[in-house]
Order: C-alpha cells, then sequence, then structure tokens
C-alpha cells in the first residue's frame, strides 16, 4: 500500500495554521465545524461494503475594517474491501477591500492518496485586482494570475501538469455608450506527454442605446470582437500517432426518440458536461429504464473528431457492456444525418471513461451521440471531450489554430400607437473556426404587435442566411402570426401559424408548416387546467421522406380537499414518416397531509408505443414526523418497462441534540434475475460558533 507524502501535508497545515495565526483574537471568528461518518453495505455485482470519513473546518475572521481572512480544511476517507483513499484539502483566502482597489488572494491544494492508484497532489493559487472607485465616466479595471499545478508519486511519472493564466480588462460606462475589454493569456505544459500549449485570447464590445420622443423610439447598437490564437507542440507517440483535444463550442442534452429531427426545446444546453471537471456529476445519468433514449449533441465545429470521451463519476466497468451508442452529424443542428448505429468503444476503468471511436467520417458542425441502451444500475457521467488523432513522421508535432468572430448587432422598437408596437432586430456574425473555415450568419427578425384589453395579434418574418467555408448557403425564411384571447378573466387562449421556407443553395430544401393551439382553464380557485395542442409538417422537395408530426398534452391540477392535491397529465404524440411511432401516455400525482405529522404521496404512470406498453410504474411515499427531532419515510416503486422491478426504501433522520445528526436509509429491490439490497448509516456533527 502506498504511502502519503507526510512532509507535504504538514507544510499544507503548517500554511493553514499560519494563516490563522495572523489574526490576533483567533477565537472571536466564525468557526464551523463539520464531520459525518457513513457506513454503506449492499449485495450487488460487487457486493460493495463501504466506510466514508469526513472532516471539515472552516473558519472566517474580520482582521480589520477592510481585510478579511477565511480558511477551510477537508479531510477525507473512504475504505472499501478491494481499495481505501484518503484526502487532504486545505484552502486559504485573503481579501482587502478599500475605496479604491480590492486584491483577493486564493490559494488550495489537494493530497490524495490511494492504494489501487498513483498519490496524487494538485496546487491552484490566483491573485486578482480589481478597482473599487465608484466615479462617474470612470473605467473599472481588474487583472488576475492564476497557477495551478499537478503531479503524481510515480517515477517516472504518470501525471504532471502546470498551467499559467494571466488576465487583464476594463469596463467603462461613457453613458450612451458601454465599452468591454479582456486579454486572457495561457500556457499549459504536460510533462508525461511533453507537450506544451500557449494560447490568448481576446474580447471586445461597443454597445450603445438610446431612447426618443417620450420613449416612443428605442434604437440599440452594438458591435462586439473575439480572437483567440493557440501555438501547441506535441511529441509524437508510437505509431506516429498525436491525440489532439478540441475545445467543445457548446454541449446541448435531451430525451429524444428522433434523432433525426431535433425540434425547438428537444435539446437543452448542458455547461457542466463540458466545464473541465471530471469529479463532479453533470446531473445528467442513465438507469436503463430511460426513454426516449438520451441525446448528446456536440458544437465541434467542423473540426475532425475521431474519439469523443464520455466520463463517469464512479468506475462503470461492470456497466459498460450493456451500452449501445449511435452516431449522428449536422451542419444546422436540426437535420441530422445518421453516420453509425453502432458506435465501437472501450471502458476505460483507470480514466473512468467510454471511449467512442469516431473516426472515418465526414467534418460536421455538430456531432451527437445518441445512447439507445443502457444498463439497469445508474451510471452517471461527468465530461465530454473530443479528440483528432493526427500522424506525424517526425519526433515532434507543431500547430497553430486561430478562431475570430466579429458580430453586429442592431435593433429598434417603435410604439406606434397606444397598442400597437413594431421592432426589427439583425445579427450578423462573421469569422472563421479554428478548424479553419469561414463562416458568415446573418439573422434579421421583424415583429408587429397589436394589444387591446381581451385581446392580442402579432405577425412575425425571420430570415436567416448562413455559409459555412465552401458548402452552399443555407436559408431559412420563417412567418408566423398568433391570436390572443382572453374572453374570461378564467381563460386564456392563443392560436398560432407558423411557416418554414428552407433552400440549400438556389434549390428549396423543404417547407415546414406548424399550427398550434394552448389554453388555460381556471373553472373554480381549486381547479386549474391546461390543454397544448401542435401540428408540425415538414415537406421535402426532394430526396426526403415527408414528416408530419401531432402532439398534445392535458395538465389538470385540483385541490380535492384542503389537505388532498391531485395532478393528472396525459399526453400524445404520433409521427408520420420513415420513422414514424405513436406514444402516448397518462400520469397521476396525488399528495395528501392528513396532519402537520404525517404525509402520503402516490404517483402511477403507463405509456404506450405503437400499441405496446413500454413503460408502467406505481410510487409511493409516506413521511411521518411523531417529534420535530424525528422523521421517518418508507417508500414503494414498481416499475415494468424492460424488465419488472419491485423496489421498497425506508429512511429515517434523528436529531440528536443540537450538534448531532444520525441518518440511515435501505432499499431492498427484486428483479427477474437477481434481488439487490443497500444500506446506509451516516452520522453527521455540525459545531458552529461566532
Amino acid at each position: 500500500m502506498k504511502q502519503p507524502c507526510y512532509s507535504q501535508i504538514f507544510f499544507l497545515l503548517s500554511l493553514f495554521l499560519f494563516g490563522c495565526c495572523l489574526v490576533p483574537d483567533f477565537a472571536l471568528g466564525a468557526q464551523d465545524l463539520t464531520v459525518n461518518w457513513q457506513h454503506l453495505d449492499s449485495k450487488d455485482e460487487d457486493n460493495e461494503d463501504n466506510y466514508w470519513l469526513n472532516y471539515t473546518l472552516n473558519l472566517n475572521q474580520e482582521v480589520t475594517e477592510v481585510i478579511s481572512l477565511q480558511e477551510s480544511i477537508r479531510y477525507t476517507s473512504k475504505w472499501a474491501q478491494k481499495s481505501d483513499s484518503e484526502g487532504l484539502h486545505p484552502a486559504l483566502q485573503f481579501g482587502l477591500l478599500s475605496d479604491i482597489f480590492a486584491l483577493d488572494i486564493f490559494y488550495y491544494a489537494t493530497e490524495q492518496r490511494n492504494s489501487n492508484q498513483s498519490n496524487t497532489s494538485r496546487r491552484n493559487g490566483e491573485v486578482s485586482w480589481r478597482s473599487t472607485w465608484d466615479k462617474p465616466l470612470w473605467p473599472v479595471l481588474r487583472a488576475s494570475i492564476g497557477l495551478d499545478a499537478m503531479d503524481d508519486d510515480e517515477t517516472p511519472h504518470l501525471a504532471k501538469t502546470d498551467e499559467e493564466t494571466h488576465s487583464a480588462g476594463v469596463d467603462w460606462d461613457l453613458d450612451i455608450f458601454s465599452l468591454y475589454y479582456n486579454y486572457q493569456w495561457q500556457e499549459r505544459h504536460d510533462f508525461v506527454q511533453q507537450s506544451q500549449r500557449e494560447s490568448t485570447n481576446q474580447f471586445g464590445r461597443v454597445e450603445a442605446s438610446q431612447n426618443f420622443w417620450q420613449n416612443r423610439l428605442m434604437i440599440g447598437f452594438s458591435q462586439q470582437y473575439t480572437e483567440s490564437f493557440e501555438d501547441s507542440v506535441y511529441k509524437v507517440g508510437a505509431g506516429g500517432i498525436v491525440p489532439i483535444q478540441h475545445v467543445l463550442s457548446q454541449v446541448l442534452h435531451g430525451l429524444d426518440n428522433t434523432p433525426v429531427n431535433t425540434l425547438p426545446g428537444d435539446l437543452t444546453s448542458a455547461p457542466l458536461l463540458h466545464d473541465g471537471d471530471l469529479a463532479t456529476t453533470s446531473g445528467i445519468f442513465t438507469n436503463g429504464i430511460d426513454s426516449p433514449p438520451h441525446n448528446f449533441a456536440l458544437r465541434v465545429d467542423y473540426n475532425q473528431i475521431d474519439r469523443v470521451y464520455m466520463y463517469t463519476v464512479d468506475d462503470e466497468s461492470s456497466q459498460a457492456a450493456a451500452f449501445v451508442f449511435a452516431l449522428y452529424g449536422s451542419n444546422n443542428g436540426t437535420d441530422w444525418l445518421p453516420l453509425a448505429g453502432t458506435v465501437p468503444f472501450t471502458y476505460n476503468a483507470t480514466e473512468q471513461r467510454f471511449e467512442l471511436d469516431t473516426s472515418g467520417y465526414a467534418q460536421q458542425l455538430w456531432l451527437k451521440v445518441v445512447i439507445t441502451n443502457s444498463s439497469l444500475q445508474q451510471v452517471d457521467f461527468s465530461e465530454i471531450e473530443i479528440f483528432e488523432l493526427m500522424t506525424s513522421s517526425d519526433d515532434r508535432l507543431a500547430l497553430s489554430s486561430k478562431s475570430t468572430s466579429a458580430i453586429t448587432d442592431f435593433n429598434f422598437s417603435a410604439r406606434l400607437s397606444q397598442r400597437s408596437t413594431l421592432s426589427y432586430s439583425l445579427n450578423y456574425n462573421r469569422g472563421g473556426y479554428s478548424s479553419g473555415n469561414d463562416f458568415r450568419h446573418f439573422n434579421q427578425v421583424g415583429e408587429l404587435k397589436w394589444l387591446a384589453d381581451a385581446i392580442s395579434l402579432s405577425a412575425s418574418i425571420s430570415e436567416a442566411r448562413d455559409q459555412d467555408g465552401d458548402r452552399s448557403e443555407t436559408l431559412k425564411r420563417s412567418y408566423n402570426a398568433s391570436l390572443g384571447l382572453s374572453p374570461l378573466n378564467s381563460v386564456t387562449m392563443n392560436f398560432g401559424l407558423g411557416r418554414t421556407d428552407k433552400f440549400e443553395g438556389t434549390q428549396r430544401h423543404s417547407v415546414e408548416q406548424e399550427i398550434s393551439f394552448y389554453t388555460t382553464l381556471m373553472p373554480y380557485p381549486d381547479l386549474d387546467a391546461t390543454c397544448d395542442l401542435l401540428y408540425h409538417d415538414t415537406a421535402y422537395d426532394a430526396g426526403g421522406q415527408n414528416l408530419r408530426d401531432y402532439s398534445g398534452n392535458i395538465i389538470v391540477s385540483a385541490r380535492l380537499l384542503p389537505t388532498l392535491n391531485a395532478d393528472w397529465k396525459t399526453d400524445y404524440r404520433y409521427l408520420k414518416g420513415a420513422l414514424g411511432y405513436e406514444n402516448y401516455g397518462s400520469d397521476l400525482i396525488i399528495n395528501w397531509r392528513p396532519s402537520d405529522t404525517l404525509s402520503l404521496m402516490t404517483t402511477g404512470k403507463s405509456h404506450w408505443q405503437d400499441g405496446v406498453s413500454t413503460s408502467d410504474g406505481v410510487m409511493m411515499r409516506a413521511t411521518l414526523s411523531p417529534v420535530a427531532a424525528i422523521q421517518v419515510s418508507l417508500g414503494y416503486d414498481y416499475d415494468h418497462s424492460s424488465e419488472v422491478t419491485n423496489k421498497y426504501s425506508a429512511y429515517a433522520s434523528w436529531a440528536l441534540g443540537s450538534y448531532f445528526t444520525l441518518q440511515g436509509n435501505g432499499d431492498y429491490t427484486t428483479r427477474p434475475t437477481e434481488n439487490d439490497w443497500q444500506v446506509s448509516i451516516q452520522l453527521t456533527g455540525r459545531f458552529t460558533s461566532q
């Protein structure tokens, strides 16, 4: 078993205590100590039996009226049957605030010992300065320097990197005009891979807005410019192959079983999947019963992508075989071309990631990874990375890349009368991707609105022109109209019509038409309902299968008794086309709180696809609080998706005085193939003084 580097730990402790001693009256500072002991025992494929220990101490002192000091130190320990680990994580933050400037110094370190892996050390520090003068027409200045270093105790090192970042900027409010500028320089060394990367980023923006004629006319304008340079040097590995990591511009996620056509709202932004944090969950997970499947849309900006790494929070080697991945490509983010029904992959247990082989496909603006099958056990994802595999006959490979973006925005709004408003906006973005492709994106929207007491009308026309590199220009022109009615205070209705023509070059590609209806009703104070109906038709001029999409849902919420609430939702969707299907289902939620000490909740769901049941389920929860210090919860879950599962669960919490809390939870799950159980006991102590 490897031993931790105690000399470094003692150095960090000494630094921490030295910061505490800077305060003459240390005891008067705010102090917060949290201790946590947890034991988890379970019967599953790995027969886990785990123990956790966590201690966290936070201190906060006001040294003077302008100087503050914050310290924290956290110790973690985990023991399992096959491995154990422990870590020490001290942090120190010093703040100085005056009428002229603010200075912040932050330092964080971590020492991690692992029985089955390398012991690791990390140091992270930042010094930031900003002006605090509050004078009209004076600029606000800011600057920072950051350092980050990581290594292990192996000889030779398996991981050793350092990174240095410098940035400076200014914000300047000149009444009508506002100016923003930021400059960042970063250098990163990987001593194991023998690579070096240096990058500079500049961002500038000027904006102005003004109202005229007693706010009857508003005009706004902005111009911004972004420029990024990167120079890299890599050591060529075995076989002359060099893995080059590319930046993910954007990641979208959603549950969608029509991956070829993406409608607005099907996919939403998932920034935690490309924030550089490999250890923290993104909140996105699979559990084998998700329907429809998971869609991960990756904005790759026409870079050649040969590997996609999808990191998991835990080692999922035993679950990886159940996963199936599909791959799609798109040049607009809405119309997708199937690239591979099954993507070959391996699971790297050391790095805790799925490694997908996506080589051999044409460069795309977007790539979409679709998980069409997953394990029954929950798998949490933390990060996604993309790589290009380059080859070279030299010992070293030097690369340079540049990306630029110049965005012009113009908008105005005119109040034609007390009831009507005319607005227009224009956006023009031109520049180049890091892949070398130039782009031009032009968007404009005009809208006319008329509003009365119980009626509203609006009509809009929009146009979007996009051209990337040598590809043909695409044009999307949309026409929309809506009518809103409110005949009664308890009734609101909205009717919408829309048409979109899409062109590629001089040829029309498709025509989309949409009809929508939305209404809300509140016939009684304790009863309200919503109804949402949508018809969407896509007709391709040539080489495509026409699609018709009918969807609708009804939601009813009722307060049947002062202590009894019920919510019912039913939805229907019929997609007619090459990959058409028919989905429908209902969900019912009932909450009953007969007293302050008892609450009951029951939910039921039933969903079908093409007349075949896809999932049925029932969930029941009972929560009891006989006294303020004790809370008990019992639950039962029944789910019939790919297989029948029954899950029985229990949770209890007991506040032992003012400082300690004892918690316990357990569950027992039955399946046709096997039965699983787990029990967890946790004791938490929290001590706070001011």
